[in-house]
């Protein structure tokens, strides 16, 4: 039975009518409908969600003739399932109970409790402690595309972190390209996108929320933006688009979030913050964030973050996703890095501080919801505490570092407020997290005197007690509590005939084994308890909701220290791998110039039983250098590769670099075109991807940028293949000028260093010995003389008598058994492949070309071309 197929409503009874409305306000969610101590759901949620998280499925009532499908839940239980049907990609619609029975019944009203809808939870809004990740922003964002125009906005609930960035493009393909690369950067949860935007997003492999097109007005989001933040000159800061996306984020919040909202930060533009790019392609192959199987292990950053605390690990993950372009940027967070080193005993008590830090930056943002949370309140003060006697150290410790000192400077909040927190909340909500009884006492006169009511009333009970026992001769008697009767007297039937006697005794309740009473005096004692219980309960609440008010007024100071301690988490960090793993300081320099001297791969290097295992090399390249790198598979070419571009990433992220020494000018952009995939889902095959990614690369790359690439054109034919890399170093030596590391197997390229002497030939240094060989992955100036293919192939288990036929077949290759063949058959075509190419080049329409489109054609007449050289030979 499914809620759509119920055509008349008023047939079902009034609790499935009040579910039916909720639900058909919020169908794009599942709903959670409180019943007392449960969640149930009912109709198609209640058949989705017990399917999800494997839970019974059973039924609740009818409606014509049919049984109504039904699940639930404890609702002390929701956070465990709760997190486990977003992360599917589903919506909850949380409904609670607003009123109590005892409320409708004072009102006079009848029927179910009312309800209501009080948050629906999503991917990007996820606030609860046990939903995230600590270690990782959660985005929500919001694309807003004009014509060739885009602007994208995110914020991330928890962290009350707020961005905004706008990009302008002349081509539908760049306005692509950026897109994708900028929400590969961000990582976003959950995208905001109007319904009426035509450009299919759903390559971009995150969860789309299609929002009505009448949310994405200017007027209507200025508006917003001004009553939230409460500054009046929004439309002189940033462009117009940007001011749509992110006043439809606030929209979604206030749709989401139904009452108070999280606490946000100034929403920070990113136009002038200078950084490095690194395309999604790029990432990938470095395996920087995750590795190529998805993996967070043996990633970079799985590698390199050690920091302590949540806010570090999050900075750090973001740093390394782009990292900076500043020069002096850089060199402040090497300069807070490096006096930690230096000054050992102090990084020491800086390191045992961060130890006790918590995630309060996510504390202050669960602190602002419409709930009585004593525990983040707790929390939030003793990490501010921790923060301030950081400070204090800082401002003790003389000859401190300049930057450091900068840092802490920033630091102000209220400090008596910290303390009145820390003296009124007790210890013990850390581990019970209760909504009542949290003030400690001594903190308030006037709630101290009701809780000693409340503790005499203890006393009285049992005096009561022993008064009946004696009065009764009932030995048995209980003075007991329930959540129905209350306070009552309970015996055992058998006793009747003695309580009877009495006539105090009023009758409440008979069971098969026990009669309950109740008397004048304990339903009058019942009532001050009752009184003093509700009194203490709302005096509690008044004192955390004024410590909450007065906290969330120093928000952004809160935020301003969360920053001053992932900063420091960092910095400590980076002190602790030149300590430990032999990093050292980088120098940024002015111009173009690339300098590594026994450079390492951070995470092969963490892979191998000891360090000194590893092989360090050393890499310079100057203006417009090109390294033509030469030898067999499994030497470490690819490694060398990537650990160059790693150790620039590591660089210009302000960490120390596993090199012995590094002068490191500035890069604008990192390309990498290394390995081979498929893409099947776009019909694109293994070298498709290849040309579309170096097209990109030689589309996009500057004299600024450093590349590399390993073994471009292997994925088709040897001639096609090497008519195209030779191409590619032509284009690259000629218009591009970058930095570049370009590893290949056609050693016919090694000639091109006697037409230019910005290109040098390396190879990999390899050992022959007894017919076998030895990888000893130095990398030395020169060329490989073979590539060594067999050896390896033996290496890699194939039958010996394989091995020995493709020897016999590559001695006839190269012999030149085929020459006269070969020769013959090019005299024959010799008139013919001229006419071919001058007709090719006089029938090219030139302006309808795409950059990838240019580079085919190229090849095509370098084919023509050497084909008409050859036969004149």
């Amino acid at each position: 039975m499914r809620l759509r197929d119920v055509e008349d409503v008023s047939k079902l009874t009034p609790a499935m009518q009040q579910y039916a409305n909720l639900k058909k306000n919020n169908e794009s969610s599942l709903l959670f409908f409180r019943m007392g101590d449960f969640y149930e759901l009912f109709f198609d949620d209640a058949i989705i969600t017990a399917k999800e998280l494997n839970i019974t499925l059973t039924k609740r009532g009818k409606i014509l003739n049919e049984s109504i499908p039904m699940c639930g839940i404890p609702f002390h239980a929701a956070n465990n399932y709760v997190p486990k049907l977003v992360k599917k990609g589903f919506e909850i619609a949380i409904c609670e109970q607003t009123s109590s029975p005892e409320e409708m019944s004072l009102k006079g009203i009848k029927g179910p409790l009312t309800r209501e809808v009080t948050r629906i939870i999503t991917p990007g809004t996820l606030i609860e402690e046990n939903h995230l990740e600590s270690e990782q922003y959660n985005f929500l964002g919001c694309i807003f595309i004009d014509k060739l125009n885009f602007s994208i906005s995110w914020l991330d609930v928890s962290t009350g972190s707020f961005t905004s960035n706008t990009f302008k493009y002349k081509t539908e393909q760049e306005l692509s390209y950026k897109i994708e690369n900028v929400l590969n950067k961000i990582s976003i949860s959950e995208l905001l996108v109007s319904d009426k935007e035509i450009r299919s997003l759903e390559y971009l492999k995150v969860k789309i929320k299609k929002i009505s097109d009448i949310y994405f007005t200017f007027n209507e989001n200025v508006k917003r933006l001004k009553d939230h933040f409460g500054d009046k000159n929004f439309n002189k800061k940033i462009e117009k688009i940007q001011i749509i996306a992110c006043g439809v984020l606030l929209y979604y919040l206030r749709h989401t979030f139904k009452q108070d909202l999280p606490q946000l930060k100034d929403i920070k533009t990113e136009q002038d913050i200078p950084f490095l790019e690194i395309d999604k392609s790029t990432m990938s192959s470095l395996e920087i964030i995750c590795t190529i199987n998805g993996e967070k292990n043996n990633s970079l950053l799985n590698v390199i973050n050690k920091t302590l605390t949540a806010s570090g690990s999050r900075l750090i993950k973001e740093r390394l996703l782009a990292p900076s372009n500043n020069k002096d940027e850089i060199i402040r967070r090497q300069k807070i890095a490096e006096f930690l080193y230096i000054n050992k005993t102090f990084k020491e008590k800086i390191k045992n501080y961060l130890n006790k830090i918590n995630d309060f930056e996510r504390s202050l943002s669960r602190i602002s919801l419409n709930t009585i949370n004593a525990k983040e309140l707790l929390v939030l003060a003793e990490n501010l505490k921790t923060t301030l006697d950081i400070k204090s150290e800082i401002y003790n410790f003389k000859n401190c570092d300049r930057f450091i000192k900068f840092l802490s400077e920033k630091i102000k909040i209220n400090e008596d407020l910290i303390f009145e927190i820390l003296k009124a909340i007790k210890k013990s909500v850390l581990h019970e997290n209760k909504d009542n009884d949290f003030i400690n006492r001594g903190y308030s006169n006037e709630l101290d005197k009701v809780k000693d009511i409340q503790n005499s009333s203890g006393d009285k009970i049992i005096e009561f007690q022993l008064k009946y026992i004696t009065l009764t001769k009932i030995n048995s008697l209980k003075i007991k509590y329930n959540k129905v009767l209350g306070y009552h007297i309970e015996i055992r039937t058998n006793h009747l005939d003695k309580i009877n006697l009495f006539d105090q005794f009023i009758h409440r309740q008979t069971t098969a084994q026990t009669v309950r009473y109740t008397t004048k005096e304990l339903l009058d004692l019942e009532i001050k308890i009752n009184q003093a219980n509700k009194l203490i309960n709302e005096l509690e609440i008044d004192f955390y909701l004024i410590l909450k008010k007065r906290i969330l007024e120093e928000k952004q100071n809160i935020f301003q220290m969360s920053d001053f301690i992932a900063q420091l988490d960092i910095a400590n960090m980076t002190a602790d791998q030149k300590l430990f793993n032999n990093y050292n300081i980088p120098k940024i320099i002015d111009g173009r110039k690339l300098f590594i001297k026994k450079g390492r791969h951070p995470v092969v290097e963490e892979t191998l039983p000891l360090v000194s295992d590893y092989t360090p090399n050393d890499c310079q390249l100057d203006d417009g250098n090109i390294w033509l790198i030469t030898g067999p598979n499994m030497a470490g070419k690819s490694t060398f590769l990537r650990q160059n571009a790693i150790i620039i990433i590591l660089a210009q992220t302000g960490l120390f670099v596993p090199a012995e020494k590094a002068e490191i000018g500035l890069v604008d952009k990192i390309f990498s075109r290394v390995g081979a995939s498929d893409n099947l889902s776009q019909g694109q095959s293994t070298f498709m991807v290849e040309m579309m990614e170096t097209a990109s690369i030689l589309n996009r790359a500057t004299e600024k940028s450093f590349i590399i690439f390993d073994e471009v054109g292997r994925g088709t034919s040897t001639y096609d293949g090497l008519a195209i890399a030779w191409a590619i170093l032509e284009y690259l030596l000629e218009k591009l000028k970058a930095k570049v590391l370009f590893a290949t197997h056609y050693h016919e390229l090694t000639s091109f260093n006697k037409k230019s002497r910005q290109i040098k030939n390396y190879k990999m240094e390899i050992k022959e010995w007894n017919n076998e060989i030895i990888f000893l992955y130095k990398i030395l100036q020169g060329e490989a003389n073979k590539s060594y293919g067999l050896e390896v192939a033996k290496l890699a288990g194939l039958p010996d008598d394989l091995i020995l036929k493709a020897n016999e077949i590559l001695n006839s290759f190269e012999e030149k058994k085929y020459s006269k063949d070969l020769k013959d058959s090019n005299s024959a075509n010799k008139e013919k492949n001229e006419v071919l190419l001058e007709s090719y080049i006089n029938n090219l329409d030139l302006n309808k070309m795409t950059p990838l489109n240019a580079l085919e054609t190229l090849f095509d007449i370098q084919k023509l071309s050497k084909s008409k050289i050859n036969n004149k030979c």
